[in-house]
């Protein structure tokens, strides 16, 4: 019998969705079955987004003036880890740019207020005057290196020393995570 690195008797292919391979199915006494490469993908995709949520959080105009006396919470969880993948911010830009005295810094931040919680930071929104759109990125400089998660998750965005003020637009956060538990 050929080994299947034998490429001479076994080729490589690019596979299609209705060509077939062989498997052993482990919950069949490890019988030799068949299945198509659309069915594995299809398995793979379900099995790869069914525990991923997406929530899509938007904070009014007056949320905003007050980031940093009150932090917004955007994500909750009594009871598990929340564990952000991807976070899109928009900012809809109203009629008035925010300004923000001193500047300041602002983030999403997992369960609390400080530099060792920070996730991400975020645009700021001081003299914006149109609408604008970023993919967050994990902070690696900004904040510690990793968070600290508690079984009572939050995601939480805020401004670190001043509230923004007379703006009227609104923000957008489009996140994608998953919750997990111990």
């Amino acid at each position: 019998m050929a080994k299947i690195s034998n490429t001479g008797v076994y080729p490589n292919v690019t596979p299609k969705a209705d060509d077939y391979f062989i498997l052993t199915d482990a919950s069949d006494s490890k019988k030799t079955k068949t299945t198509k490469v659309s069915d594995l993908s299809a398995y793979i995709s379900g099995s790869l987004s069914s525990d991923i949520i997406t929530a899509v959080v938007t904070v009014s105009s007056a949320q905003i003036q007050s980031l940093n006396s009150s932090p917004v919470t955007l994500l909750n969880s009594s009871t598990k880890i929340i564990v952000p993948l991807s976070i899109v911010v928009r900012y809809n830009y109203g009629t008035i740019a925010y300004t923000v005295a001193g500047l300041g810094n602002n983030y999403i931040g997992i369960d609390y207020v400080s530099a060792g919680s920070i996730w991400a930071p975020v645009p700021n929104l001081n003299g914006v005057v149109g609408s604008t759109q970023h993919l967050l990125q994990p902070s690696t400089g900004n904040g510690a290196a990793y968070q600290t998660a508690t079984n009572t998750s939050k995601l939480i965005w805020y401004y670190d020393a001043n509230d923004p003020a007379a703006g009227d637009g609104t923000v957008t956060f489009n996140i994608q995570y998953r919750e997990i538990t111990f």
